[in-house]
C-alpha cells in the first residue's frame, strides 16, 4: 500500500499522525500549494492539467499498487476525478460524504459536481452516495440535482436520516427512493443496524474493484472538523462499512478529504461561491488533533483491511 499526500493547503502535513510516517519516509508528498487557490472550489483548466502531470510524475500513469491519498479541505473534492482517471478497469466509486455533489450545472469541474462528471469515465460502473443529512436534497430540480443518473442506476444516493425531495416531475420508483405525487422519499440508513445495512449495500456492488472516497463532512462534529455543514457518522460506522467492502471486494483506490483549512480563493467566482454556498464554519481549537486522529484511524482500517483480493463478481 501507498500512502500519498498532495499538499494543497497544509492541513494534512501539520497532523501529529503524519509527520512520523514523512520522516520515515513511507509517504510520497505531491507538491501542490502554488496550484489551491486555482483550484479550491472551482478548478482552471491548466492548473487541473499542471497537478496530472505533478501526480503522474510523483506516482506513474496508474497505480502500481493500492493507494490513499489525503489531500486537505474538501474543497478539493473534485480531484477525485482526477485519481479516478488513473484507472482503466471497471470500479463502483463508494462515496462518504454530507452532500451528494452531483449538479449538473455549471458544468466546471467543482466540488459540487464532481460526481457528474466522474460518472462520465469509462472506468465508473455505478458511483454509491453515503451519508448526506444536510438540505442538498431538498428540491432537487432547482438545485440542478442529477436525478436522471439515479433513474438510470448508475448513481445512487443513501441519505443518513429520514429525507423527502419536492419534485414537479414524474420519475417513479427507484432503488433510491419511492414517488409519492411530488415527493421522493428517500431510502435513509439511520434506522438500520449499521452491519446489515452496510454488507447489503455492498452485496449490490457491480464491480469486484471498489474505489473509496471519503469526504469528513460526513462525520460528526466530535470527530471531525470541516469547511463545511457536517452530518451524522461516526468513524466506527466507516470502519464497518471498510471492513464490509474489504470482506467482498478488492479497494484499489481510497482518498480522503474533509481536513479544516483557511478558505483562501482567487477570483470573483470563488469568492462568491466560498461565501454563499455553504455555512458559517466555527472551528475548534483542537481541530488539528482531531483530524489527524480521524485520519490515523482511516488509515489503519485500510491498511489492515483492503489488500485482499476477491474475483470478479
Amino acid at each position: 500500500m501507498r500512502l500519498v499526500v498532495v499538499d494543497l493547503d497544509g492541513a494534512i502535513l501539520t497532523q501529529p499522525f503524519i509527520a512520523s510516517l514523512i520522516e520515515a519516509g513511507e509517504v510520497s508528498i505531491v507538491p501542490a500549494v502554488d496550484l489551491a487557490p486555482h483550484l479550491r472550489l472551482i478548478a482552471d483548466r491548466a492548473a487541473l492539467e499542471e497537478l496530472q502531470a505533478r501526480i503522474t510524475g510523483a506516482l506513474g500513469r496508474v497505480p502500481s499498487d493500492l493507494e490513499m491519498v489525503f489531500y486537505g479541505s474538501g474543497d478539493f473534492h473534485h480531484l477525485t476525478v482526477r485519481l479516478l482517471e488513473r484507472h482503466h478497469e471497471p470500479v463502483t466509486v463508494v462515496h462518504i460524504d454530507n452532500h451528494p455533489d452531483w449538479v449538473m450545472f455549471p458544468r466546471t469541474l467543482n466540488c459540487g459536481s464532481w460526481v457528474t462528471h466522474a460518472l462520465a469515465l469509462r472506468c465508473v460502473a455505478q458511483i454509491i452516495t453515503v451519508g448526506p443529512s444536510g438540505k442538498d436534497l431538498e428540491w432537487p430540480e432547482f438545485k440542478f440535482g442529477n436525478l436522471k443518473a439515479v433513474v438510470d442506476g448508475k448513481l445512487k444516493v443513501f441519505p443518513w436520516r429520514k429525507t423527502e425531495s419536492t419534485v414537479m416531475r414524474k420519475y417513479g420508483d427507484t432503488a433510491c427512493w419511492r414517488q409519492r405525487g411530488s415527493r421522493l422519499e428517500w431510502v435513509h440508513l439511520s434506522d438500520r443496524l449499521w452491519t446489515e445495512a452496510a454488507a447489503e449495500l455492498v452485496s449490490t456492488l457491480p464491480t469486484s474493484r471498489v474505489y473509496l472516497t471519503i469526504d469528513k463532512d460526513a462525520i460528526r462534529h466530535a470527530e471531525a472538523a470541516t469547511n463545511w455543514d457536517q452530518g451524522l457518522m461516526t468513524v466506527e460506522q466507516i470502519e464497518v462499512l471498510i471492513a464490509a467492502l474489504a470482506r467482498d471486494r478488492q479497494i484499489v483506490g481510497v482518498d480522503v478529504c474533509g481536513d479544516y483549512s483557511a478558505p483562501r480563493v482567487r477570483g470573483l467566482l470563488r469568492r462568491i461561491v466560498s461565501f454563499t454556498d455553504r455555512d458559517s464554519v466555527a472551528v475548534k481549537p483542537e481541530a488539528l488533533s482531531i483530524n489527524s486522529d480521524t485520519n490515523a484511524r482511516l488509515l489503519s482500517a485500510i491498511s489492515a483491511l483492503a489488500s485482499r483480493v476477491v474475483p470478479d463478481v
